[in-house]
């Protein structure tokens, strides 16, 4: 595959960096983490207006109908950014809910689902799809039947982008029991419980109790809803990779960058032989990781196209993931222990790079939960 950028990619990028460099230095991200805010909204606004909340949205459904490889730029620069907006989060649920009514577009939910993606392409609203640290994919939830609607219950922790969310989508069950609901976050019943992660980014609790929910909130069901689920949990997980090289990239930049300005007994510290075979281990690991998110994305791209099995995709991402979350934790803590007690300093971006990397390695699953889903899949092949 060509991961060479065309025309309209490049420019979206170049905006994109524009934006990122100007507007969300290490002293804006601070001024947003003291303001208690979980993101900034008019960071969030451009986002929108560059078009890039729209990427990953079929063209029928008023997006740009692209894939992962079309997201691996922006990914990678939100992760050269720290940025604190639920980016991976949102785009992960407009993937989710598109997939879902294109999947049962008889659904009653379909006029729903539709008006709340178009507000979410343009930034009025924005989504979260509950799903646990952990890696459940959401399916701790369950759905019954409740007169001419449905009664939902169950209980998330540590969601990502939960906090501040004005939708959120639920998946229960899973096969021909899959459903997928839309729900307020201000519904009745639904309570949130906000909190922030080690990487200052917001999460929540979120509970159901007894939520009553009308027949048009379920936007998809069975197979169909099953599908679109696995399809968006593997494209987070490929986004997660992407951003993750981007990071790490600005590790290694910034750790070799100290490394050859300070001095001990009179010399650079980067001459010192010992710390140059770590600083080269740590370049090996980025290009690792660079490789494999661009294979998982590619994946993901090729299974929505229908050239490979949704099996085979699942394998390539679940084998990423491994690889990056074993990456990500390594160069977390060597780039700070390279730096001395400076990479613990809050006012030093790659602290706030060290916390971001430890809950990268984790998100949406540990390293062990995606060797199983990795072995799994080899095993369905």
């Amino acid at each position: 595959m060509d991961f060479e950028l065309n025309e309209e990619q490049r420019q979206l990028s170049d905006s994109l960096e524009r934006l990122l460099t100007q507007q969300y230095g290490i002293e804006q991200r601070n001024a947003i983490i003291q303001s208690q805010g979980s993101f900034s909204p008019a960071i969030w606004s451009k986002l929108a207006d560059l078009g890039v909340l729209s990427l990953p949205v079929s063209e029928a459904a008023g997006g740009f109908g692209g894939g992962a490889v079309d997201l691996m730029k922006p990914m990678g620069l939100a992760g050269q950014a720290l940025l604190l907006e639920p980016l991976i989060e949102h785009l992960t649920a407009c993937r989710l809910l598109d997939r879902a009514l294109a999947a049962d577009p008889a659904a009653a939910g379909d006029e729903v689902g539709s008006g709340l993606l178009e507000q979410a392409l343009s930034g009025e609203c924005r989504l979260a799809w509950v799903r646990s640290m952990d890696g459940d994919d959401g399916n701790a939830c369950r759905a019954e039947r409740s007169g001419d609607g449905w009664r939902l219950d169950g209980h998330l922790a540590s969601v990502p982008g939960a906090d501040g969310a004005s939708h959120l989508l639920v998946a229960t069950g899973s096969g021909r029991d899959a459903g997928l609901f839309i729900v307020a976050a201000s519904t009745p019943s639904v309570t949130l419980r906000p909190g922030s992660a080690l990487d200052n980014r917001r999460i929540a609790d979120v509970d159901f109790a007894n939520v009553q929910m009308p027949t048009g909130q379920r936007i998809a069901s069975g197979p169909g809803a099953a599908a679109a689920i696995e399809d968006a949990a593997d494209f987070g997980s490929a986004l997660l990779c992407a951003e993750a090289a981007g990071l790490i990239d600005y590790a290694c930049q910034a750790t070799l960058e100290y490394l050859k300005t300070r001095k001990q007994f009179g010399v650079p510290i980067g001459s010192f032989q010992a710390l140059q075979h770590r600083i080269v281990d740590l370049y090996v690991d980025l290009e690792q990781v660079r490789s494999m998110a661009a294979l998982a994305c590619s994946k993901c791209d090729a299974a929505a196209a229908g050239q490979i099995s949704e099996i085979e995709r699942t394998k390539a991402v679940a084998a990423a993931r491994v690889l990056v979350g074993k990456a990500a934790t390594k160069v977390a803590q060597e780039s700070v222990q390279l730096h001395g007690g400076m990479g613990m300093a809050e006012e030093m971006k790659i602290s706030h790079a060290f916390r971001r990397l430890t809950v990268l390695g984790r998100q949406f699953g540990t390293v062990d939960f995606f060797l199983d889903r990795f072995i799994a899949a080899e095993r369905s092949l």
